[in-house]
Formats: C-alpha cells, structure tokens, sequence
C-alpha cells in the first residue's frame, strides 16, 4: 500500500471522464502513474470546508460508491473534530461517524487521535 496526497482518481472513463482529487488516497503499491483508477482506491480521504461541504457529503459519496470505491472517509475539521467512514455494501455505504478516538482495521490496522488533528 501507499498514501498520496491530492492524487488524481478517475472514476469515471467514458466519453467525458470523471476525475477528483480527494485529499488524501490509500492504494495498491503498484498503482499510479499520472493517475489512479477507481478499482486502485483502497480509501479516499476528503477533509471538508466551508466550500466543499455539500460536495464532500453528497456528490463525492455517490460518485465513489457509484465507481466502487470500498472506504470513503470525511473528515470535518468545524467545531469538533468529526469522521465520518463510509464502507460499500451491495446497498450503498454504510456509516460510522466518530470524535474523539477513531479505529479501523481497514485498509490497515489504525487508531487515530481525531483532536490531534487540529492542535
């Protein structure tokens, strides 16, 4: 596996492609090139503002789920730090929202001080 930062991701090939960068992407070691395709995607990390809020928890979420990218985080700085963590089922995403302590097992092992995040 490896972490990139603001990567490309094409979701979508078609006619007219449909291409996002999420803020941070877990894939395959030996994916990449200029970009990703969806079926690399382990998890697609995006970090919300005031601008991308609607976009982050709507649009993103049915176009990642809609190409089939398994784990889709959304991390939402406002206020208290809050995570949101989305896995695909064959009925859409299911949803855990977390503050404080977060802990996965997927892509890998993990525990995270969500208020670390912005100290």
């Amino acid at each position: 596996m490896k972490v990139l930062p603001e990567f490309e991701v094409v979701l979508n090939a078609d006619y007219r492609p449909t291409i996002r960068v999420p803020d941070l992407v877990v894939c395959r070691r030996n994916a990449g090139g200029r970009s990703l395709v969806a079926r690399d995607v382990l998890l697609a990390v995006e970090i919300v503002s005031p601008s991308s809020r609607r976009v982050d928890h709507v649009t993103k979420r049915e176009e990642y789920a809609a190409a089939g990218i398994q784990d889709y985080w959304i991390v939402d700085l406002d206020r208290e730090v809050r995570l949101t963590a989305l896995t695909l089922t064959k009925d859409g995403y299911d949803e855990v929202a977390a503050t404080g302590e977060f802990f996965s097992d997927k892509p890998f092992p993990m525990r995270l001080d969500l208020h670390s995040l912005t100290t």
